[in-house]
């Protein structure tokens, strides 16, 4: 590794402005984010700040591993050794928070270690828990930052200590991107990023930060803690810490606990499919069945009158509150008033999941589900729908579609990390429906002919060829944009995802189509300039009005929308249904009359 212009950029001290995420998706779902600063330093040059701002940053070395009462530097030399690195001098950069006014927490610091030439030799990631230990990982990252470790060291109270960390360290330069994703076989349950911009490492800058994040260390420790209490009071189970035990300086390797089972809860019934088993700890939400309130009286009330009014035969331990012809298809209610509750706690999310826990099921389920999908505006009567706002929950404030919200919603899913969706999706990191052609059984084998068979249709569409200025609303991981560029058109693709942006720019370029792909990072409502045609591919229903802005006339609009039309028949869906709960947060499912 040599070094470039980029990595020149990391001249120390500096400044860097961050946000830290932190995206849970195993046994449950949670996802948190805090803005704060950090400091990149080199470790025998730390800064020297004028003695009114000393307390805004300090940096003991007990706040780090090895001799308290060493120096850094003998520290990190002293912890390559003993893995087999033989110090030459060169220079070490660390990532880390200051001390600021006498507090600091560090729940990750990291050390590029370089040669006497400036190539990179290795990395350190040193890892801190809340209870005060601490753990150093050395990996050897290729040219892209990237590296794994075994996980050693106890970190969250709901993790074991169990699994592969997937590392994303690359040095830092103008702007910072760091990401760990902890594996497990065929599950990636946590993520946690940090991303920043360089500021210059100026007593101004410093108050400025100061001021606008004031005690970010303890801020840090403060929202870690109130995650983990909000996680167990969901009733994530905690993993027991393993004692400390003797390790050489530095290191603080924890044996690996045992995976326990959980007992399974089981419904069946006589007359009832045998539902599969539902662990507690990997889906509480559906484990649990809320508790009787006002709300669900409500929901009992509006879910009675919709059962008399549709076209669907429903049967319950006491007897059927409503009968349709012997044609119509079944719904049998096993625990009603657990379906009720479900309903006003989580409205359509609360359906699913009581089908889930065995509350109700049907012999015809997609015969009944098709009916009350294509009567749900009338399954209550409108002197009664102002009920359903007291009943059913609408769709939380914080995931409407406004621009700093549209930001947290798409970094809420698309920014868990590419090699989460790499898992799942196939070479063309494809995040939709694929177009097979009907002469052959659909198998994974087709799944890159018919995604490519998908995106031609739509260019053809749009009338896309050579010399077309097209801008795509949406850029996904770029397979698109980099298909439309091979045809000679000049492609302006927009996202609001890090993660998809940078893995999109490497793989058009790798395709040779980089000077014909402009992939940035915008929200579609500030995009300005002259287009030729429009392109979506699952985002008309977060952008709804977003055509005819800034197209030069006549222009083509083509977009491939999302599923979830059939279960919200009226033009906009304002309500939360799994779409927005499980899959897409912020999303408006999107009608065939509106389209």
């Amino acid at each position: 590794m040599v070094s470039t212009p980029e990595r020149d950029l990391a001249a120390a001290p500096a400044l860097y402005e961050t946000t830290v995420t932190h995206v849970r998706t195993a046994p449950l779902r949670n996802a948190f984010s805090y803005p704060g600063y950090h400091w990149l330093v080199d470790i025998d040059d730390l800064p020297r700040l004028p003695w009114p701002l000393r307390p805004l940053a300090r940096f003991p070395v007990r706040d780090h591993c090895g001799d308290a009462c060493g120096a850094l530097r003998a520290n990190v030399d002293a912890f390559l050794r003993a893995h087999g690195i033989e110090p030459n001098g060169g220079r070490v950069l660390m990532l880390a928070h200051a001390r600021v006014l006498g507090h600091v927490f560090n729940p990750i610091t990291v050390y590029w270690c370089y040669r006497a030439d400036g190539s990179l030799a290795c990395v350190i990631a040193e890892v801190h828990n809340t209870y005060r230990q601490r753990h150093r990982y050395l990996v050897r990252p290729d040219t892209r930052g990237r590296a794994q470790a075994r996980k050693e060291f106890y970190v969250s109270p709901f993790n074991a200590v169990d699994g592969v960390y997937r590392l994303s360290l690359p040095e830092p330069g103008r702007e910072l991107a760091l990401t760990v994703t902890l594996h497990r076989p065929g599950t990636a349950p946590f993520v946690a990023s940090l991303r920043g911009r360089r500021r210059p490492a100026t007593p101004a800058s410093l108050l400025r930060l100061a001021l606008r994040h004031p005690l970010t260390p303890l801020a840090g420790a403060a929202r870690i803690r109130l995650q983990g209490v909000k996680l167990f009071l969901r009733g994530l189970p905690i993993v027991p810490r393993p004692a400390p035990v003797t390790a050489p300086p530095g290191e603080h390797p924890v044996p690996r606990e045992e995976q326990t089972g959980t007992p399974a809860m089981t419904a069946t019934t006589p007359t009832t499919r045998t539902t599969p088993p539902i662990d507690p700890g990997r889906w509480p939400d559906v484990a649990r069945v809320p508790r009787a309130g006002a709300r669900s009286r409500v929901a009992r009330l509006l879910a009675e009158r919709a059962f008399a009014r549709t076209p669907i035969r429903v049967t319950t331990p006491d007897g059927p509150p409503a009968a349709a012809g012997g044609s119509a298809p079944r719904m049998r209610l096993h625990r009603p008033d657990a379906l009720y509750r479900r309903l006003s706690r989580d409205g359509l999310i609360g359906f699913g999941e009581s089908y889930m826990a065995g509350d109700w099921d049907s012999p015809e389920l997609v015969s009944l589900l098709t009916v009350l999908a294509e009567g749900y505006e009338e399954l209550v009567p409108r002197p009664l729908q102002p009920l359903r706002h007291l009943a059913l929950p609408t769709r939380p404030r914080a995931e409407r579609n406004t621009r700093s919200g549209a930001r947290h919603n798409v970094s809420h899913h698309y920014d868990l990390s590419n090699e989460l969706f790499a898992l799942f999706l196939d070479e063309t990191m494809s995040y939709s429906a694929a177009l097979f052609d009907g002469e052959h059984e659909p198998d994974r084998a087709a799944l890159a002919a018919a995604q490519h068979r998908k995106i031609d249709r739509l260019l053809d569409g749009a009338g896309v060829t050579e010399g077309t200025r097209l801008l795509e609303i949406g850029t996904g991981w770029g397979e698109l944009a980099i298909r439309a560029a091979h045809r000679g058109a000049e492609v302006t693709s927009i996202t609001l995802s890090r993660e998809q942006r940078d893995l999109a720019r490497a793989r058009a370029a790798r395709a040779g189509a980089s000077g014909s792909v402009d992939i940035r990072l915008c929200d579609y409502r500030e995009i300005t300039g002259r287009f030729d045609a429009v392109v979506s591919v699952e985002m008309i229903e977060r952008s709804a009005n977003a055509t005819g802005r800034c197209s030069a006339p006549p222009w083509t609009a083509s977009s491939v929308q999302g599923a979830a039309s059939a279960c919200r028949p009226s033009a906009w869906s304002t309500g939360s249904c799994g779409l927005h709960g499980t899959a897409s947060p912020g999303c408006t499912s999107m009608s065939s009359p509106a389209v």
